[in-house]
Parts: C-alpha cells; sequence; structure tokens
C-alpha cells in the first residue's frame, strides 16, 4: 500500500513561524490555502480543488491591504 497524503499540512520559515497552511486529499491539495509573511500577516488566501487553484485567490501587501484578487477555475486563471 501507498502512502499518501491525507489532512492538515504546514510549512515554516526558518524561526519557526508558520509560512503555509493547507489540506491535502488522496495526494492533492484540497481546501483552504493561506500564506504568510514572516510577520504572520496574511499573504495570500485561496482554495484548492482536487490539486488546482479554484474559486477566488486574494493577494494582499505586508500592511493588510489587497494587493490583487484572481478568479481560478480547475487551476485556469479566468
Amino acid at each position: 500500500m501507498e502512502d499518501q497524503l491525507v489532512g492538515e499540512a504546514k510549512s515554516f520559515y526558518k524561526d519557526g513561524s508558520v509560512k503555509s497552511i493547507y489540506a491535502y486529499e488522496d495526494n492533492l491539495k484540497e481546501g483552504a490555502y493561506m500564506e504568510f509573511y514572516e510577520s504572520g500577516k496574511t499573504m495570500v488566501e485561496g482554495k484548492y480543488k482536487a490539486g488546482e487553484k479554484h474559486g477566488e485567490w486574494i493577494y494582499y501587501t505586508e500592511e493588510g491591504e489587497v494587493e490583487k484578487t484572481e478568479k481560478y477555475r480547475k487551476g485556469e486563471l479566468r
């Protein structure tokens, strides 16, 4: 039986602060995705569906202002 990635995953900066939080289902990213600046403020938030970006992705400046918004459908930018 092969190992499968399932559940929440996190990546970290060298100082131990959280860089990103996401989840896997059947080896594919699925659900909410968040990425943070080293300061802890949100850099990006979006969702994955079957391993591809899906729905609205919001990118923030380090000051917390919306820098840009993108919409995806099955991994393709709309």
